[in-house]
């Protein structure tokens, strides 16, 4: 693993990856990037933006082994993050990021971060949140993977499977889209029922609420399944871990 450590504080995180494992967490030292062979890192922009790049090399091929690459973000900056590429698996956990984008095939995780807003889109992998506090907007959409947002605040959030479950746990939103072709939708939302205007549709499913739109509600759900089945409860004692 070789080691780079920028010379000035890092505005924005660009890396491009074809097989590789990512890991981005917080730090009390300085922030660095380390990397297997085959990735190559620069800075740009007068050293504020950080770009990554893996490239596939002939033992990598051979084997199929996956690179690596472990970021480490100190508290003191709030860079963009863009994670773009072919299968990769990405990890965050405890640090603060502002606008993050995740776009490749394989799974992300996030424990204990803090985020101005978040896209992920998988082509095929998983994607769970636990313990994140996004500011803005949460877009998740995967085509063949569940979605699990646990303990977690949004101020919008739009979850959206072509195939596979979706799961919410104690999140704190106020809007929220839950969509999936192929699989059931799970959802305890922090809040009081009467507060939300549900919209909630089971074509092939079953549903245990009826969809209700009152007004003055101040809170959104809507929830749509192709087929799979719909369960929806409310939590208003339930307090965000975040």
């Amino acid at each position: 693993m070789k080691t780079f450590t920028p010379k000035t504080d890092i505005a924005a995180v660009e890396a491009a990856c074809e097989n590789c494992l990512v890991s981005i967490a917080g730090t009390d030292g300085p922030m660095q990037v380390r990397a297997s062979g085959g990735v190559n890192i620069f800075t740009r922009d007068g050293g504020t933006r950080l770009i990554i790049k893996q490239k596939s090399t002939f033992l990598s091929r051979l084997t199929g082994r996956a690179g690596r690459i472990e970021i480490f973000i100190p508290g003191h900056i709030v860079p963009d993050v863009s994670i773009k590429g072919g299968r990769t698996d990405c990890t965050i956990q405890r640090c603060m990021l502002g606008a993050a984008e995740f776009n490749f095939s394989g799974s992300v995780s996030a424990c204990d971060c803090c985020m101005e807003s978040c896209a992920a889109i998988l082509a095929q992998g998983d994607v769970k949140f636990d313990g994140c506090t996004i500011k803005g907007s949460l877009a998740l959409s995967c085509g063949c993977g569940d979605a699990a947002v646990e303990r977690s605040l949004a101020t919008h959030a739009a979850c959206r499977v072509k195939k596979g479950n979706i799961g919410l746990a104690a999140f704190n939103c106020r809007d929220t889209i839950l969509e999936t072709a192929e699989g059931n939708i799970t959802a305890e939302i922090v809040g009081r029922e009467s507060d939300f205007d549900l919209d909630l549709t089971a074509r092939e499913g079953t549903c245990n609420k009826q969809t209700t739109n009152a007004e003055g509600n101040t809170g959104c759900l809507k929830a749509y399944s192709q087929r799979g089945s719909i369960y929806i409860e409310f939590n208003d004692e339930q307090e965000v871990i975040a």
